[in-house]
């Protein structure tokens, strides 16, 4: 699902010579300048590190790069040789498939829940009860109990769920997201970016043979 959003699997890594990209974006004046010196500092470590030609490489205009659009430093942290040749490539669809999970562990993610959102059912077209969001955190016994909101199949994760609103034309979709969820969400801080990483990983989940259970 990263992917997919990230780069349409491979298909655009993006256009832009990330030294460029960096040296120009940590001389503006503005204050995220310290932020781009820094990622400029990181980027000139990696590609030392891993024998890249550092005016060769070709990523986004903020300077994330590969499969997965990863900054310098996400680079330094979270990069693995998924494919065990020798380098991490994050251009290499393994070792990017590798690195991405390797952040997910790394940041929490729990491989026994299973479910990462579920679609939830309430009453009315459009929901503006409670906050919703990827911060949120509910009690899925006072959802279901004190405002009526309940899952639309079985939920088998018991924590707490953040609760996520999709505003459609003619109402609003309601979901129950996990732990996991929040996870995805700290990939890019954003409740339709989770939703549409995991709804595009299920559905590429389905087309391999997975089972679709969430919806």
């Amino acid at each position: 699902g990263i992917i997919g959003i990230e780069t349409a699997y491979g298909v655009n890594f993006g256009k832009k010579k990330v030294l460029d990209v960096l040296t120009t974006r940590s001389m503006l004046p503005n204050r995220r300048n310290q932020f781009y010196t820094k990622q400029l500092e990181k980027f000139l470590i990696m590609t030392r590190q891993a024998n890249l030609e550092p005016t060769e490489l070709i990523g986004s205009n903020a300077g994330a790069m590969g499969y997965g659009q990863f900054i310098p430093s996400s680079y330094l942290e979270f990069g693995v040789d998924f494919n065990s040749d020798g380098k991490t490539d994050l251009w290499d669809a393994q070792d990017a498939i590798g690195s991405i999970a390797n952040y997910f562990a790394r940041n929490g993610w729990n491989s026994s829940i299973r479910q990462v959102a579920v679609r939830a059912k309430y009453h009315g077209n459009r929901f503006k009860r409670l906050k919703t969001g990827y911060k949120t955190k509910y009690s899925q016994y006072k959802l279901r109990k004190k405002y009526k909101i309940k899952p639309r199949t079985k939920m088998r994760y018991t924590g707490p769920v953040s609760l996520v609103r999709l505003n459609r034309a003619t109402h609003d979709e309601l979901w129950f997201g996990t732990h996991n969820f929040r996870v995805i969400t700290t990939y890019n801080h954003s409740s339709h970016y989770g939703m549409a990483v995991f709804q595009l990983g299920e559905e590429v989940k389905k087309r391999r043979g997975g089972y679709y259970s969430s919806l």
